[in-house]
């Protein structure tokens, strides 16, 4: 098996089992494994995995923090999803920029009971005829964004990032927003999540 051929077989067992995935968390959201986390500290690690990739573009990290911000959550999962978002943006932005990333935690009578959570990048953003369908599975958008996203990605894509991360805060009975920074010119992702699972 050569080289190219083994790369289409790799790519298509992992469209398969990303596939499976979202299938699964739409089927059973309850399979989290529910943990008191700190949303700080997820998004760190993601980003010192995604680290090597960051500064082959010379992209850095803005994160406005909060000392210290516990949800539950499963912790594994939702690192799964900054991981995606931060792979977005430094795919996306050109060399030397930032990616913004901020929690704002959400009041309601006075009570807070939602953080809401910012990837602001300063790439290419969304093509306005494509926002609609940006969470849809196997949706690609422009070939451009396409064959930029072949070079420059942690992994090759599959139209399925998004979607599954949009289906891991969905089980986390949350919500995920996607459009444009009307500063940055960028892509906006923002998630809501409870601070606590509720029943």
């Amino acid at each position: 098996m050569g080289r190219a051929t083994a790369k289409r077989v790799n790519r298509l067992i992992k469209l398969i089992q990303n596939y499976l995935e979202i299938n699964q968390l739409q089927a059973n959201p309850d399979q989290l494994n529910y943990e008191i986390v700190n949303v700080k500290d997820l998004i760190l690690s993601a980003w010192q995995s995604i680290l090597p990739i960051a500064q082959q573009k010379e992209v850095t990290l803005d994160y406005q923090e909060l000392e210290e911000c516990l949800i539950e959550g499963d912790p594994a999962r939702l690192t799964q999803v900054f991981l995606n978002l931060f792979n977005n943006c430094i795919k996306y932005s050109p060399k030397q920029e930032t990616i913004l990333v901020q929690i704002v935690l959400k009041r309601e009578n006075n009570e807070i009971k939602q953080i809401q959570i910012d990837f602001i990048d300063s790439g290419i953003g969304f093509l306005e005829t494509d926002l609609p369908y940006v969470f849809q599975r196997l949706y690609r958008g422009d070939l451009s964004r396409t064959r930029q996203d072949e070079t420059n990605s942690l992994t090759p894509g599959c139209g399925l990032g998004l979607s599954i991360s949009q289906q891991i805060i969905q089980a986390h009975q949350g919500s995920m927003i996607a459009k444009n920074h009307p500063q940055t010119g960028g892509a906006w992702v923002t998630i809501i999540l409870p601070l606590k699972k509720v029943s």
